[in-house]
């Protein structure tokens, strides 16, 4: 599972919840905290019940639609959201230590906290990013990473966890 690193860095134990309410404990693989990206391997048996498919990455697209996937107070949300454009952001990394160019997407897409880490996915059901931020400066404006970013931490978690093999990142669908 693919999210930012923000939300688990640090943390003693992860875990993730399906829409249905299972509970999993989950394995931090791999995190850079400058992309603010990490992966999961869901470690317990159970996992094996979990109704899941593989992800497929595409290019975010200036000006098409996408839908932004979060929860807010235990409610899943589904959000149309346009892409404004794509940009290389300049930020900090999540300790807030070291200025890092992230490969980044704008989006016209109102994000509370909590709601970091949800995918922004396009009309075909691919994902082209993770939300990160919101603005601090425009309303209803948010900042996400784009997802061609994930696939250098998804070839490392692959190279350095060979149970994985060949990792793909998937959603839970019931």
């Amino acid at each position: 599972m693919l999210t930012v690193a923000h939300g688990v860095a640090g943390q003693k134990s992860t875990s993730i919840t399906t829409i249905s309410g299972q509970v999993f404990e989950a394995k931090i693989l791999a995190i850079d905290t400058e992309l603010d990206l990490a992966v999961l391997y869901v470690t317990t048996d159970p996992a094996s019940k979990l109704d899941i498919e593989p992800i497929k990455f595409a290019k975010a697209v200036a000006g098409s639609t996408v839908y932004f996937v979060a929860y807010q107070d235990s409610l899943q949300v589904i959000q149309p959201a346009k892409i404004k454009r794509t940009l290389s952001i300049k930020t900090q990394d999540i300790y807030l230590e070291t200025r890092v160019t992230r490969p980044g997407i704008e989006v016209d897409a109102k994000v509370v906290v909590g709601n970091s880490g949800g995918p922004l996915i396009n009309n075909n059901g691919e994902i082209v990013g993770i939300i990160w931020s919101t603005s601090r400066t425009f309303k209803n404006r948010s900042w996400a990473t784009r997802i061609e970013a994930a696939n250098e931490l998804l070839s490392r978690v692959s190279a350095t966890n060979p149970s994985t093999q060949s990792p793909q990142v998937v959603a839970c669908v019931g």
